[in-house]
């Protein structure tokens, strides 16, 4: 039987080439580029589960569903009937908590190298990307501005069912668009 390697915790002047080295396997693994430029990512309503069209600062359906963006620019689509928990997701102290420790750029080596393996994988394509998952957009807005700097057209997706990540989001990195939604 074939087994996996371990992954062995690095010793600290090698950190930075386990976190590139580790981002890069995992692109190479799951990752899968398409070439269409046609491509460009719709919201769907989570209710009838059909395309969701932007009227004003609405998203809407024929039949009556709509969805309203937040005032900090974020669309929330996780209906209330469909939360397991009041929030669901990251609490407000445990975003604030992570936020504090990316700011000391710990992960930033991971980051970058995410951000390059993004725009090496889009090239020759619509740039169009969705982080599911997103958080507060730490990685989120790297891989914006990585696609930018290829195609000024490129467009970033954040989704996360934590309503507190998402509006931090929002307001931190209005040049991506983000949403509460469960993928």
């Amino acid at each position: 039987s074939s087994s996996m390697p371990l992954i062995q915790h690095p010793k600290r002047d090698d950190s930075k080439r386990f976190f590139v080295s580790l981002a890069a396997s995992l692109f190479d693994r799951i990752f899968r580029p398409t070439s269409s430029p046609e491509i460009v990512m719709n919201y769907q309503c989570p209710l009838c589960h059909q395309p969701l069209e932007l009227t004003a600062k609405t998203f809407k359906r024929e039949n009556n569903h709509q969805f309203d963006l937040a005032t900090e620019g974020y669309v929330n689509l996780k209906p209330a009937h469909h939360k397991r928990s009041k929030d669901p997701g990251d609490n407000k102290e445990m975003m604030q908590a992570r936020r504090r420790f990316l700011e000391g750029n710990h992960y930033d080596p991971m980051r970058q190298e995410v951000a390059r393996l993004c725009a090496k994988y889009t090239e020759g394509t619509s740039h169009q990307l969705l982080d599911i998952g997103c958080g507060e957009g730490y990685y989120t807005d790297q891989v914006q501005q990585s696609l930018h700097a290829q195609n000024e057209a490129a467009n970033v997706y954040g989704l996360d069912i934590s309503k507190v990540a998402i509006r931090y989001a929002s307001n931190r990195y209005p040049n991506c668009d983000f949403s509460v939604a469960s993928s």
